[in-house]
């Protein structure tokens, strides 16, 4: 069984690179809001988030998913340091990939976090 990822990050465009990239590999949803990713967080194996999700402070948006318990979570950020920090704190992530990122490291870090064996 494929793991399952959920994308989460504003930006449509950056949201519907990473679901076809990564379903090459995964099976993957996308979300560009904080409401619409709330119910499938309890769905993914890990959840590829960016703090930056419109109107909502990033550090609600981590209190927010922090509640859900996901089982895994890599931060995907262009927030200072000191932000993320306080983010991971609430979220324990698998990793933080800082923006922008590549492709390539971006893809090492999530099957790392999964524990993939490719």
């Amino acid at each position: 069984m494929r793991e399952k990822i959920l994308v989460v990050d504003d930006h449509l465009d950056t949201t519907s690179l990473l679901v076809l990239f990564l379903a090459t590999e995964f099976e993957v949803r996308g979300a560009t809001s904080l409401e619409e990713a709330l119910p499938s967080l309890s769905w993914a194996d890990l959840v590829l988030l960016d703090l930056g999700l419109g109107d909502v402070p990033p550090l609600e948006v981590a209190r927010r998913v922090a509640k859900t318990r996901p089982r895994r979570v890599v931060l995907h950020s262009a927030y200072p340091p000191g932000v993320t920090g306080k983010a991971a704190d609430l979220l324990h992530p698998e990793g933080i990939i800082m923006k922008p990122t590549g492709l390539a490291a971006l893809l090492g870090t999530l099957r790392r976090a999964l524990g993939c064996q490719r």
